[in-house]
């Protein structure tokens, strides 16, 4: 864990002949680790018959289900007609289903897992897998959990160096205003990720993007009391 600390320009504000405030602002900052790997997977079916593209994305539905080795969110299932235009009349010639959900986990291997598993399920050229943003990112919790120590850090830095400047000063300095500045929002997400990939075979090896570090910052600004 490393937290840097970059210190700004000061201001002496004198309010009598022997006392002033002195006010300036740090950034102290974190690196994290992005512990969570995500992507968006989403299949797509073409046909002639409703009930038949209904009940083969309700195959892959089920399945997915019944992975508890990830994170689901986000699952949507749709079907709409497909049309084709004569004349500038529309013409339906069948169907297009869609199934699509929100993975994680902090595993790669499972996350490679459930879309080799998936993929296998792949019967047909009228069926397409897509796996869309295969990406890094910092959990929620660990963000908060970073800002908290980045607010503590910022209090104490000030508490050591108002004792500092006393001493050094021969006066005596007390903080008397702490104003913490969070960044936000916060993205989460690595920069480094893949574009969308199409499963054309069952056959897949899922490429995972690399590991990044990111930078979060926290802004303070302080204001001590002298005299």
């Amino acid at each position: 864990m490393r937290i840097n600390k970059t210190s700004l320009l000061f201001f002496i504000f004198p309010f009598s002949l022997m006392a002033y405030e002195l006010s300036f602002h740090k950034t102290f900052n974190k690196i994290l680790l992005p512990d969570i790997l995500s992507t968006n997977i989403s299949i797509t079916i073409e046909g002639e018959e409703e009930n038949d593209i209904s009940n083969r994305l309700n195959v892959f539905n089920e399945t997915i289900i019944d992975i508890d080795t990830v994170k689901k969110s986000l699952g949507n299932f749709n079907i709409r007609p497909n049309y084709r235009y004569t004349n500038s009349s529309p013409k339906i010639i069948g169907y297009i289903g869609k199934l699509s959900y929100h993975i994680e986990s902090k595993s790669t291997k499972n996350i490679s897992d459930f879309i080799n598993t998936i993929t296998k399920l792949k019967e047909n050229t009228d069926t397409s897998v897509l796996v869309n943003g295969l990406s890094w990112k910092v959990k929620t919790n660990t963000y908060n959990k970073s800002i908290d120590y980045l607010r503590l850090e910022s209090i104490k830095w000030i508490g050591k160096y108002s004792l500092y400047l006393s001493k050094q000063l021969h006066i005596n300095c007390k903080v008397k205003k702490i104003d913490i500045n969070e960044t936000r929002p916060f993205s989460n997400y690595s920069r480094n990720n893949y574009s969308a990939l199409s499963v054309k075979s069952k056959s897949f090896s899922v490429p995972i993007p690399q590991v990044n570090e990111q930078k979060i910052n926290l802004n303070t600004n302080f204001i001590l009391e002298c005299k």
